[in-house]
């Protein structure tokens, strides 16, 4: 009798346990619960979609995947548990959580790691390939009286790689390839928007702690590291630090 009384809780259990994420999804109990996903949940199909089997299938199936009960409630307890417990990045392919909580990018986006750290790099043919469409597009504006350009903007990994919670090795970057490349190969050469960092950021916070981006501050030196290679070609008046720095917004 007792086992029979054990199996039919475990029994009720299991059924609850199954039924209750569909429970909480119908009656929509999470509702109120903070969205931490940078996106909007996907919404129940229209009817008219009916018309259309797989369509409608498709997107059923989207908006149970967001919208199932529970999912909400167990993400944060899940992003606050290796956050706040484990001090350990939640999603370490998209965020890297480094020293004194300085965030990085993951290698979701763009490969940003590997390629910091010089283990992707362009081969020999995307090289002229980068080469021959920089030289075409340059041809195609001095035929027009146009001046030719370009400028690359450095990442916080490069800048700030001593908060990273491992070590870059001396190897050459995509960036550094491009630049020694074009530079040899066509004598074309590449306006390095970080000049200033290395040197600046030593007194001053250039990039945001929590984000990928440069702050203020540090546009500000990008911009006055451009206007000096433009003013070579045209009479343009370079602003200085104190035109803006009631302006600037420095974390």
């Amino acid at each position: 009798m007792k086992n029979k009384t054990k199996h039919i809780v475990l029994i009720i259990c299991f059924i609850t346990l199954l039924i209750a994420p569909s429970i909480v999804s119908i009656t929509g109990i999470e509702g109120k619960i903070q969205n931490t996903e940078n996106r909007n949940k996907t919404n129940f199909p229209k009817i008219k979609t009916l018309k259309n089997p797989r369509k409608f299938a498709r997107e059923i199936k989207g908006y149970y995947n967001d919208n199932f009960g529970f999912r909400q409630s167990l993400s944060n307890i899940y992003l606050q548990f290796k956050s706040n417990v484990l001090h350990e990045s939640p999603i370490p392919n998209k965020l890297i959580i480094g020293k004194n909580n300085f965030y990085f990018l993951g290698n979701s986006f763009s490969n940003v790691v590997n390629e910091s750290f010089g283990f992707s790099l362009f081969t020999k043919k995307e090289l002229l390939n980068i080469k021959n469409t920089v030289l075409e597009r340059k041809k195609w504006l001095h035929d027009r009286n146009i001046k030719f350009y370009i400028a690359t903007a450095p990442n916080k990994h490069s800048i700030y790689k001593e908060y990273l919670p491992f070590h870059f090795l001396k190897t050459k970057t995509r960036k550094q390839q491009v630049i020694t490349y074009l530079n040899k190969a066509c004598n074309f050469k590449i306006i390095d928007l970080g000049k200033q960092f290395l040197q600046k950021k030593k007194t001053q916070l250039l990039y945001r702690k929590h984000d990928s981006h440069w702050n203020n501050l540090g546009a500000f030196y990008a911009y006055q590291t451009l206007i000096e290679e433009i003013k070579k070609d045209f009479p343009i008046k370079k602003q200085q630090f104190i035109d803006y720095k009631t302006k600037l917004y420095i974390e």
